[in-house]
């Protein structure tokens, strides 16, 4: 998957394994698990906070990061009044998609779909390209975030059905291991192909008969599904 040719600087705060692309190498796969880590430590985004941590309160802090927190909460009432503010003072700077896209990655961690359906809606000339519009789509699956951020994002850009997770392996592999039963029954449904299905580099069956996970019920059934439409343990062949 090529970038495009004048895009936009790739956002710092994410690597992402779309863009990275999959390899049988055991040493690039290596390679591109140092990278993604160490370049998500850069993220702008806030993290979880443990119960130790202090919060900052959110007037002590610059309006960025109150933007990017509310994001992460899904308020959308507080963020639209925030955005507003963060326009009216950058009216005359030229938009800045890396922040847009990190605000619109941290609205994915609220795993309110409404939240991510706003920012698409408040920003229709959200670029298509790859750095942006992967790292969204990376971030749904990081998260765990479900079927319904992942349809407003297939809604937006309906490309991202196309892409992949690297090393992470793909759509239908790294939902099925969360046993998700109604994403992988959307994504059959949608053309997946569970003959391919894969997390990391292995067949997703390969790790669902591992014991003692398909001695679980939710997975005994996720095993039949995938069966049912092609999956196999054969390891693949590259």
């Amino acid at each position: 998957m090529s970038i495009n040719q004048g895009a936009p600087p790739i956002p710092t705060f994410c690597l992402s394994p779309t863009i990275m692309g999959s390899s049988p190498s055991y040493k690039r796969w290596k390679c591109q698990i140092k990278n993604h880590f160490k370049t998500r430590g850069r993220s702008s985004i806030p993290r979880r906070s443990s119960s130790c941590e202090t919060i900052i309160p959110m007037e002590d802090l610059p309006l960025d990061k109150q933007v990017l927190r509310v994001s992460a909460e899904g308020n959308i009432q507080i963020l639209r009044h925030l955005l507003d503010k963060w326009d009216e003072t950058h009216a005359h700077s030229e938009k800045d998609y890396n922040f847009i896209t990190d605000v619109i990655a941290g609205a994915v961690r609220s795993r309110k779909a409404e939240t991510l359906e706003f920012l698409f809606t408040r920003y229709p000339d959200f670029p298509d390209q790859d750095p942006y519009v992967a790292c969204i789509h990376d971030r749904i699956f990081m998260e765990c975030v479900g079927l319904d951020m992942w349809k407003v994002l297939v809604g937006r850009f309906p490309r991202v059905e196309q892409f992949d997770l690297g090393h992470m392996g793909d759509h239908l592999g790294n939902v099925a291991i969360r046993n998700d039963m109604e994403f992988v029954t959307y994504l059959l449904d949608h053309g997946a192909d569970a003959s391919t299905a894969r997390y990391a580099t292995q067949p997703i069956l390969r790790w669902l008969t591992i014991p003692p996970w398909n001695e679980s019920s939710g997975n005994t059934n996720m095993i039949n599904l995938l069966r049912q439409h092609g999956a196999t343990e054969e390891k693949f062949k590259f």
